[in-house]
């Protein structure tokens, strides 16, 4: 199970379908930041908002304490992508072959998108409709 939507609205759905809920069933962030090892309350507000940007660690801490993986979350699926394609964390052989892939899929999804379009007709210009 994996989400697209952005962390902040990502992280709300996961809260309000927890046990992380006031009595009105509103998302109760103090209650889960009790739960984030080393983080505090002020930095899942921010995030939760998205006045700040949802670090790895923050994002696999909230996956922990809402029990789900922290690929849900489509920031850190895009935090694993650049860390592979970063030579500094894969080594430079390792990242210039996953660049490789990443381009060729690139290229071949292009492909099938350019090969299903339909051309829509072109308009006549009014010169040529009189």
């Amino acid at each position: 199970m994996e989400t697209t939507e952005p962390f902040p609205i990502a992280l709300r759905e996961l809260v309000t379908e927890s046990d992380y809920v006031t009595q009105d069933g509103k998302p109760n962030w103090a209650a889960l930041a009790s739960e984030l090892e080393g983080l505090q309350y002020e930095t899942l507000r921010q995030a939760a908002t998205g006045r700040r940007r949802a670090t790895p660690r923050l994002i696999v801490e909230c996956a922990r304490a809402l029990r789900v993986a922290p690929e849900y979350f489509l920031e850190y699926r895009l935090h694993l992508a650049r860390c592979g394609l970063d030579p500094s964390v894969v080594g430079h052989e390792r990242a210039v072959e996953n660049l490789a892939r990443w381009m060729e899929a690139r290229a071949d999804s292009a492909s099938l998108s350019e090969a299903g379009r339909v051309q829509s007709p072109r308009r006549r210009t009014r010169k040529q409709r009189k």
